[in-house]
Parts: C-alpha cells; structure tokens; sequence
C-alpha cells in the first residue's frame, strides 16, 4: 500500500472549539488524519474513503475547509500547499467545482441559462398568467376596477360634456354590434361610460369590466363623419376584446410574476436595476394583448357588419387630427387649466375669451407645426393612459402593423 506525503492542518472534532494539530496521509484507497508527529493515526478518528470527501473549491488566499466523514473538520491555513498537495494526492473536488473551471462547461451553462430564462420569459410567464385566469373570481377584477377608477376620477377623467342624446346614441349603437357579433352565445358584461379627460382621445377597458370613452375621442371620430360609425365602434370592439379576456387582471397577475422572478433573478440588486426587465417584460406582454384585442375586434366587427376600414380611418385620422380639432382642444386644454388654477387661488372672476386664446397660443402653434408636418398631436385610444397607474395595459403595435392587419381583414 502506497502512502502520501502527510499535509499538515487543524482538526476539529466537532465536540471542542480547540483545533488539534494533525495530518492528512493518503493510503491507498483512504485518506487517515495523523496525529501532529505525522506518523500515528488520530484516535478515535476513521479513514475515509478517497470518493467519500467532497473538496473545497480552489478560491485565492481562503482557508480550506474539508468536513470529515463521521464528524468533524479539517482546516488548512496554507492554501497553496492544500491545493498542490490534494492535486498530486487525488483529493479531487466535485463535478460542479470542476465544470466552474472549465471555459466550455461554463459557456455551456450560460447558453443554457439564457434559453431557459428566455423561455420563461416569453412563454412560461404568459402562459402562467393566463392559466391564473381560472383561479381567480370575477369580483376580484370588479373590485379592482373600482379602485382603479377611484384614483384617476377627477384626475384623469371629468364629467361628460356630451348631450344623452350622443351618449345613449353610442350605448345604443354598441349594443347592437354586441348582439349581432355574439348571436348564440354568452357576450361579455360590460358597461360604456362617457367621460371627459385631460388625456385628450381616449378609450380604455378597466378590469371588471368598464368601457370608458372620451368626448374627445368621439369629437375627433365627428371630424370624419362619413366613417365616424365605423371608427367608433372599431375602438370600442377592441376595447370589448379586453373585456372578454380579462386582459387587465392578467396584467397584472404577469406583471407581479414578472417583477417576481426579476427580483429572485437579480438578488438584492437596485429595486430601479430590478424594475427594467419587469418594465420591458410588461412592454411586450402589453403588445401581445393588444394584438389579441384587435384579433378579437376583426371578428366582433365581422358578424356585426362593420367594415374593418374604418380602424384603419381610425388610424390615419389619429395620425394627423384636422387642424381645427387640434385647435379647439388647445383651448379646451387652457380653458380647464385656467379654470382650475382660478379655483386654488379662491378667484370667482369669469374667464375671458383673450385669456383662454393667449394660455392657448404655444400649444396652437405647436399644433400648427405638427398639422404642417403631418404629425400626431393625440395619442392613439388607449396608448400609455395606464402607465401612471400600474397596471398597464400600453404599448400597442405599431399603428402601421395593426392598420395592416384591418386592411387584410377587409378584403373578400
């Protein structure tokens, strides 16, 4: 039996927080501990057998620590001679240790870490979401609809201006495209509401079920009146496609998975450096439901006999308002503005037609510039209205993606 040149170190025998001073021999097939002359065997301590040592990990300048079967541990204080004496003697460490200091073995886990949290990513955190539909009651996204609408009432939205006349014209007008489109079978529960907003043309689907729709956006949709109908209900089609998903509750469920996994991902990391793949996630995830709103809008309008075209009017018409649409919301804009600030400061004086025309000179101006240059000055309906609350549903397509797509859908 062939025997190794001992390794002086400490051992610990578990039962004294004295450290003996000892020796690891190999012999054979074993690894003994001997005592501090080097040649007899620690008492009371049993060999262990060569495969039955798990070796520390070779770091720079740390003691090595080694637990021995049975109880206790050894410790080597020079970290050079422990590692050049457990390579000649076969003290080899575990295979992770092992693939941790090899270039293609770590490679290989990389390539492997970033296919499976792409997979996660873009498949397992959408898919959990939506299975999570299942478990969760329709009362939870009432009830959190109800908040929602609590915080952004009287912020975001304002009482409509609109006649009942107009507002019981469209609630009409979505009712039937409803009955039409789903003949046969169960209709989501939803319920239209007119609002006015200071987020200019608007539509949006609050989880539970609340379709809201902006004067503004019904004004815009007037400036067209030949495809007005069409525009409106297309919108509105897209808003129910929402409704009939529960895109808002599973939002939210992928977005609290989403921040989950990134927080468990990157640790104890910035809380702003753990947010921004939540937030790129939430961006994708959001296009995706849109995609699948203005999917499901195509069909409503379908069986409903309402031309996809006028989404794509829709599109154009939001891509570049008439000049007096842009105008009169300016000062719609100054009017509020002025009104509200008159309101802090106790002042009852009425506001003048200069006041309004002058606090609405820069945004006219710039409205001209970008009627000129054929520029958006509206958001779309239903762009970024969410991202100040948390939930969002934003980031739609591209406009020319999904106008696209209507114009596919309208083809025989």
């Amino acid at each position: 039996m062939t025997s190794s040149p001992p390794l002086a170190l400490t051992f610990f025998d578990g039962r004294s927080a004295r450290g003996i001073a000892a020796h690891l021999q190999r012999r054979g097939d074993e690894f003994v501990l001997l005592g501090a002359d080097g040649q007899s065997p620690l008492p009371g301590v049993s060999p262990a057998a060569a495969n039955a040592l798990n070796w520390p990990e070779p770091t720079s300048r740390a003691t090595r620590t080694l637990n021995w079967p049975g109880g206790g541990q050894v410790r080597g204080g020079d970290a050079a001679a422990w590692d050049a004496w457990a390579q000649a003697h076969g003290g080899k460490s575990g295979l992770v240790q092992r693939a941790q200091s090899r270039w293609a073995w770590v490679l290989v886990a990389l390539l492997m870490s970033v296919g499976l949290g792409y997979g996660v990513y873009a498949w397992g955190v959408p898919a959990l979401g939506k299975a999570s539909l299942a478990f969760i009651p329709h009362s939870a996204d009432e009830a959190i609809g109800e908040t929602v609408r609590g915080q952004i009432e009287g912020r975001l939205l304002l009482p409509s201006r609109l006649s009942p006349e107009v507002q019981q014209r469209w609630t009409g007008e979505m009712a039937a495209m409803v009955k039409a489109a789903y003949a046969g079978r169960a209709a989501p529960t939803y319920r239209l509401e007119f609002r006015r907003s200071r987020i200019g043309p608007n539509a949006f689907a609050l989880p539970g079920g609340t379709i809201v729709i902006t004067d503004e956006l019904i004004n815009l949709a007037n400036t067209a009146p030949q495809r007005s109908r069409e525009m409106l209900l297309g919108v509105l089609a897209h808003e129910l496609g929402h409704v009939e998903r529960r895109h808002g509750m599973r939002h939210l469920v992928t977005s609290s998975i989403l921040g989950a996994v990134s927080a468990l991902a990157l640790g104890d990391m910035s809380s702003v450096i753990a947010a921004v793949p939540a937030w790129l996630g939430q961006a994708k995830y959001s296009r995706d439901v849109e995609r699948e709103a203005d999917e499901i809008s195509r069909g409503i309008m379908a069986r409903s006999g309402v031309s996809p075209l006028g989404m794509v009017s829709f599109f154009d018409l939001v891509r570049n308002p008439p000049l007096a649409h842009r105008t009169q919301t300016c000062q719609d804009e100054a009017r509020e503005t002025l009104t509200q600030a008159r309101k802090k400061a106790n002042d009852a004086a009425p506001l003048t037609e200069p006041e309004v025309e002058q606090a609405a000179a820069p945004c006219i101006a710039e409205a001209k510039t970008a009627h000129a240059q054929g520029k958006a000055s509206a958001k779309p309906a239903g762009e970024d209205l969410w991202s100040g609350i948390g939930i969002a549903i934003s980031s739609h397509p591209a406009d020319a993606e999904r106008r696209r797509a209507f114009e596919a859908a309208a083809k025989p």
